[in-house]
């Protein structure tokens, strides 16, 4: 992938991670000579139902329309070689919560963390969209200053997990342990923003 060019503009530099859903790039773009993140889904997620892929493809769309601070900027998305991608913002230093977690032994940080978390969530319901996986790893948190920031990611892809899928305990404490009753599927009701 290295050296891939996504929409004319987004070109792939390095490999940065990969799990059951997608594969993280770092990468750049041309056009505002900035570095990205560029996630591509892994080929399991792309078997998703069409149902479930729609959903997530329409997910990101409006999320890229939500503007806040503590919402990971969404640039484009797309679809190269039969498999969908979402091109983000790159944030310097960001670490997700569950390893930054340590850090936050001051209970005054921690509820600095919690607002701006909570003030994304809102964010994100004023314009309908519902997080569904919301856990440690789905925020990036990074020193900004002299305070911390903290941004919410991954919107759109509790959509395409697989729980039936889920069978390492690790996986299945960080999937199911985060989750609502009604995203796991033991309630048979609607998601929604609680």
């Amino acid at each position: 992938m290295q050296g891939t060019l996504l929409d004319n503009r987004y070109k792939i530099l390095e490999q940065r991670s990969q799990d059951k859903l997608f594969t993280l790039y770092e990468a750049l773009d041309q056009t505002e000579d900035r570095p990205v993140t560029v996630k591509i889904l892994n080929q399991e997620a792309e078997q998703s139902s069409l149902e479930k892929l729609l959903r997530f493809r329409r997910d990101v769309q409006n999320v890229s329309k939500a503007i806040h601070p503590n919402l990971l900027k969404i640039f484009a998305s797309g679809e190269f070689e039969g498999r969908d991608y979402v091109v983000t913002e790159h944030v310097n230093g960001a670490q997700p919560l569950s390893e930054y977690a340590r850090q936050l032994a001051d209970i005054d940080k921690a509820m600095n963390v919690i607002l701006q978390v909570s003030s994304g969530l809102a964010a994100a319901h004023e314009h309908g969209i519902i997080h569904r996986a919301i856990n440690p790893w789905s925020v990036l948190v990074f020193q900004n200053g002299d305070g911390v920031t903290a941004k919410l990611k991954d919107f759109g892809m509790g959509l395409l997990l697989d729980l039936a899928g889920i069978k390492e305990e690790d996986e299945v404490i960080r999937t199911f342990g985060y989750m609502s009753p009604e995203a796991t599927g033991i309630l048979r009701k609607p998601i929604n923003e609680r």
